[in-house]
């Protein structure tokens, strides 16, 4: 049975791929999109295509070293999707998710929301993009003469943190005003001693 929490704190697999609604270029365009993503449309999936392109690259070179690590990745991202597939806000209950079988397990239902196996899933993405960078690296290398190749491993080292940077920047950074109950201050005006 699909809970109230479990209905807004799973991810949309659309999110996977949508940049994120605060970017200074991208924002406005994703706003429309992010709002189909139901009561979670505040919370971020996006995984950045530079690092899902070098993950790919990685996969593709590396391919038996990999295997732990796109293993993980592919278990973090089905359990982050919660106990139903959604897909652009809609609910698909035909396509039961693993995590529909396990969520009652105490260390996973500890979590609470499904959704925060996403911060989980950047370990195995990062480590996925860093074969797939230094693949690229040694391909460069390989095809470049001698005097070239520490230009342009610099540079593609510049070009692709540029890239992952540019993609997931958040500017304006959304910040909520704290909320202060008034019993708060009333409290710091009693002057007894107490715990």
């Amino acid at each position: 049975i699909l809970t109230e929490q479990q209905d807004w704190a799973q991810t949309d697999l659309l999110a996977y791929v949508v940049p994120n609604r605060f970017h200074p270029l991208f924002g406005h365009q994703v706003m429309p999109i992010y709002e189909r993503f139901r009561k979670n449309r505040g919370h971020i999936a996006f995984l950045g295509y530079t690092v899902l392109l070098m993950g790919g690259y990685g996969i593709a070179r590396a391919r038996r070293s990999v295997l732990f690590w796109v293993l993980a990745a592919l278990c973090l991202m089905l359990l982050a999707l919660g106990p139903i597939l959604r897909f652009n806000g809609h609910l698909y209950p035909g396509i039961p998710m693993p995590y529909r079988l396990i969520g009652w397990l105490p260390p996973i239902k500890a979590l609470r929301n499904s959704d925060r196996f996403n911060v989980v899933l950047s370990l195995p993405l990062a480590v996925l993009a860093g074969y797939g960078v230094t693949h690229f690296q040694q391909d460069l290398k390989r095809r470049l003469p001698p005097w070239w190749c520490n230009r342009a491993v610099a540079a593609s080292s510049a070009v692709l943190a540029g890239l992952v940077v540019f993609e997931f920047l958040s500017t304006p950074l959304p910040t909520i005003a704290p909320l202060t109950s008034p019993f708060y201050q009333e409290l710091a005006r009693d002057p007894e001693d107490f715990a």
